[in-house]
């Protein structure tokens, strides 16, 4: 069977929609776990986070609304590892194991709205806050150490003071070296 033909075949398999449990979810992330079927969405009503399957139509709560200050989340990343979770306007980021325990949490001050995060290469973990205009990285040891303690995080790029702007949105990674970064208001 040709590539295009497995492909076809897989396609017409799968689900065409996707439904989440509650009332509501107001649904704003998805991550596909690299190397599985999984995927996990987030809920900007509730902080809940759920995973799915790629061959099911129902996704199931994966964490519940509340845990270790997360009330709301924006934008999440899965990695092989881990889970990294956008806090919104807690101004937290949270890595999380798959098998649903804090690994981790960051703090990157009030007044800010942690929107997106991506996972580069290497591992480092890169978010934007689109309120405050900034960009704030987290080297890949520090991502995957298990602490209780939060760890305070400073700005690693000022973007509101490029043509990004103030409103910095979703971002990618770009090989090694880059991030392409959306500036919202601006269009960049």
């Amino acid at each position: 069977m040709s590539f295009a033909l497995a492909l076809a075949a897989l396609a017409a398999a799968l689900p065409s929609q996707y439904t989440i449990p509650g009332d509501d979810v107001f649904p704003e992330g998805v991550s596909l776990r690299p190397g599985t079927d999984q995927f996990f969405v987030s809920s900007t009503g509730t902080g809940t986070i759920y995973r799915g399957t790629l061959d099911k139509p129902r996704l199931k709560v994966f964490l519940a609304p509340g845990k270790n200050g997360r009330v709301v989340a924006n934008g999440l990343r899965a990695g092989r590892d881990h889970l990294v979770v956008a806090g919104s306007v807690t101004g937290y980021i949270f890595v999380y194991d798959y098998g649903g325990r804090l690994m981790r949490r960051f703090a990157t001050g009030a007044g800010g709205l942690i929107n997106d995060v991506a996972i580069a290469p290497d591992g480092d973990v890169y978010a934007t806050d689109s309120r405050r205009g900034l960009l704030f990285r987290i080297p890949a040891r520090a991502a995957s150490k298990r602490t209780m303690a939060t760890a305070r995080l400073q700005p690693f790029m000022r973007l509101g003071d490029t043509p990004i702007g103030t409103y910095c949105n979703g971002l990618v990674p770009a090989g090694d070296r880059y991030l392409v970064v959306v500036g919202l208001s601006t269009g960049v």
